[in-house]
């Protein structure tokens, strides 16, 4: 039997699923700036994932894939526990575009960082970009796989790919390749630089943290 899922200030018991709006910021209006959580505790005892979709807010596939995905899991026949942030950037999302590009074009150089994407661990007394890139990772350290998903944006095509993390992050990449083997991608990506393996990048710095992750 599973315990419960204890969590952003919610307890999940066994079997079943909780919906939450945990909040980041507040904006200069006062409205909250709130990541939607999805987490899904199995009945059995496992591992914890953590699946993140939409940290650029241009990228709207994935988040319907995750909503589509998480509504199928049947809590009852999960062995572990799930994680879900199907937005990871909101403020990108609201705006339809890869960064909240109205906050940025308003003050280029006090807004950099612009993306969470490339900003983590993040900084909880830093720019709106840090802060959420902390919350994530925050979240993030608290399970034991990750993976990021992105998706083309609108009329794009990619060929489905894997993007493993630095191989210097030692066994927690080797972990990482093998959920990434497991997963099934057709395509999986190794390499030594550029910038989908650049320190900063969430799937480099969970990896780092010991969260073995990948970009999906």
């Amino acid at each position: 039997m599973a315990q419960e899922m204890r969590m952003a200030g919610l307890s999940v018991p066994a079997g079943s699923a909780v919906r939450h709006s945990l909040e980041v910021a507040e904006l200069a209006d006062g409205s909250q700036v709130t990541l939607p959580l999805l987490l899904i505790n199995g009945a059995s005892d496992g591992p914890r994932l953590y699946l993140g979709a939409g940290i650029h807010g241009d990228e709207v596939s994935g988040i319907a894939i995750l909503s589509q995905l998480c509504a199928q899991v049947q809590p009852a026949r999960l062995a572990g526990s799930i994680l879900c942030v199907l937005v990871q950037n909101p403020l990108a999302f609201q705006v339809e575009h890869r960064i909240p590009v109205g906050l940025y074009l308003k003050s280029p150089l006090d807004q950099m960082p612009i993306d969470p994407w490339a900003s983590f661990p993040g900084n909880a007394e830093g720019n709106l970009t840090e802060r959420l890139a902390a919350t994530l990772f925050s979240l993030i350290t608290t399970c034991d796989y990750a993976i990021d998903i992105h998706t083309p944006t609108r009329g794009g095509r990619y060929v489905p790919i894997t993007i493993l993390p630095h191989p210097s992050l030692g066994e927690a990449f080797r972990r990482a390749e093998d959920l990434a083997l497991a997963f099934g991608s057709g395509y999986i990506r190794r390499t030594h630089a550029g910038m989908y393996v650049a320190d900063g990048i969430l799937c480099v710095e969970a990896t780092r943290a010991v969260v073995p992750a990948f970009t999906l």
